[in-house]
């Protein structure tokens, strides 16, 4: 039997990766079985709703590549009529529903893992007890969230836009900002959504806890999350390209597809990606929640108070010696 990865210990960058890494090789089965169980229904609903508009959306990207000048109104009427259809907003709902039962998933096993023995079997049923009520949580403060970053990122930009006016010294400022905000907001966000997962706090209290268990670790939280992010995107990546290119030769003529070859080959994609995106999420998340649990550690000493209390405990039930 595997001996048990300690979830509440303080990790260097190599910590993080070897531990999730193992994590993952030696659940990867129980884990998987949960995921397909809790995700698999709304993920199917996605892809069914997205099944529906295929065609409509191959006409859209084909006219894309094109210009309005050429379609005139009726690319415009297409691209409006595809944006207004409920069907598409109940697609995309379902797909952030299962991104987040997904990332819930990965987050609840972590944490039963963790309380429970060695070799205790963790099921579907116990996973998505420990989920369904985060998710909704999560569901609520990424619609807050999303609506507060929405309107900072306006007002930045139009600030940023003001001073890019100013020759080359104000697109140089521009740059710079945009940049340093995006490799800022990527880290804080790592570690927000695991704060928000697994402690009870309100929407302003996880916003500070965050910021605490970043102190003197922002550094090596924003290198441990870029690397994962380049590792799961290079996958993702690929599976993109390999797509638009049957796409972009048979719209160009250099392969000639039928529409509904095209349209089988579209509905394949919206199933196959967002699979490959759960399993390299699983990577992913995976890493942000044992670099949490190391913030935690390093800040609160969580583990070492359990084992403290737990070597306290273990003397008091000690039976009294004689002489």
């Amino acid at each position: 039997m595997e001996e048990k990865i300690e979830i509440h210990k303080v990790r260097d960058f190599s910590g993080v990766f070897s531990d999730s890494i193992n994590f993952i090789k030696h659940n990867f089965k129980s884990i998987g079985k949960s995921l397909v169980v809790i995700v698999a229904p709304m993920y199917t609903l996605a892809t069914i709703l997205v099944s529906f508009l295929s065609v409509r959306i191959i006409d859209v990207m084909d006219n894309s590549r094109r210009t309005f000048t050429t379609y005139g109104n009726a690319g415009r009427d297409k691209v409006l009529a595809l944006f207004l259809d409920p069907t598409l907003w109940l697609a995309i709902l379902a797909y952030l529903l299962a991104f987040l039962l997904a990332i819930g998933v990965v987050f609840s096993y972590i944490k039963l893992y963790g309380e429970k023995e060695a070799g205790e079997e963790i099921t579907p049923n116990m996973v998505w007890q420990a989920t369904w009520r985060k998710t909704l949580k999560f569901l609520g403060y990424s619609i807050i969230y999303g609506i507060l970053f929405t309107i900072a990122y306006f007002l930045l930009i139009l600030v940023l836009t003001l001073v890019a006016f100013v020759p080359i010294l104000g697109a140089i400022i521009m740059f710079l900002t945009l940049l340093t905000l995006f490799v800022c907001l990527y880290t804080y966000i790592t570690v927000l959504l695991p704060v928000i997962f697994y402690e009870d706090e309100g929407i302003m209290e996880t916003l500070s806890r965050t910021v605490s268990l970043l102190k003197g670790s922002f550094w090596q939280t924003l290198l441990i999350n870029i690397v994962a992010y380049l590792l799961v995107q290079t996958i993702a990546s690929g599976l993109y390209f390999v797509f638009m290119f049957i796409f972009q030769t048979s719209s160009l003529g250099i392969i000639k597809y039928d529409r509904s070859t095209l349209q089988i080959i579209f509905i394949v994609f919206f199933t196959i990606m967002p699979l490959v995106l759960f399993f390299t999420y699983l990577f992913q998340y995976s890493i942000s929640s044992f670099n949490y649990y190391s913030l935690l550690e390093k800040r609160d000493h969580v583990g070492l108070k359990m084992k403290v209390s737990a070597i306290s405990d273990n003397e008091q039930s000690k039976p009294a010696e004689e002489y």
